[in-house]
């Protein structure tokens, strides 16, 4: 009986941990982005998944530059509710792998809910804009 409660002691405070914090409401602008690094951003690529060893995802002359060398997406640290997005958005020269003699290929998801590598290296459901 002693085992019984020092396991039950023990996982307790492992179950009463507390759920993610909800979503922010933002009341008043709120910029994402710092125009100095991707604090507050979270990396993910197909191959390295939160590792960046390309520097696919940086920050040139204070914008987010994405080369598309390899396929994966950055996604905000936080979780957000009730928002208005607004992006400005500048196409580069170069396109890789199998979209290299192609159109160019990108987006944007938003409302994204779910772990981040569970449906193709983003999330499990989304709402989305796609740019080509």
């Amino acid at each position: 009986m002693r085992y019984s409660v020092a396991l039950f002691a023990l996982l307790v405070p492992l179950t009463m941990a507390d759920p993610e914090p909800a979503p922010v409401r933002p009341t008043r602008h709120l910029a994402l982005f710092n125009h100095r690094d991707l604090d507050g951003w979270t990396v993910w690529l197909h191959d390295h998944h939160h590792d960046d060893p390309s520097r696919v995802f940086s920050v040139v002359d204070g914008a987010i530059r994405v080369s598309g060398e390899e396929w994966g997406g950055i996604t905000t640290a936080g979780a957000y509710r009730d928002y208005r997005l607004v992006v400005e958005w500048k196409w580069g020269g170069a396109t890789w792998g199998e979209r290299k003699d192609r159109a160019r290929d990108s987006g944007i998801l938003v409302h994204a809910v779910g772990a981040v590598h569970q449906h193709f290296g983003f999330h499990d459901r989304y709402e989305g804009c796609l740019l080509t």
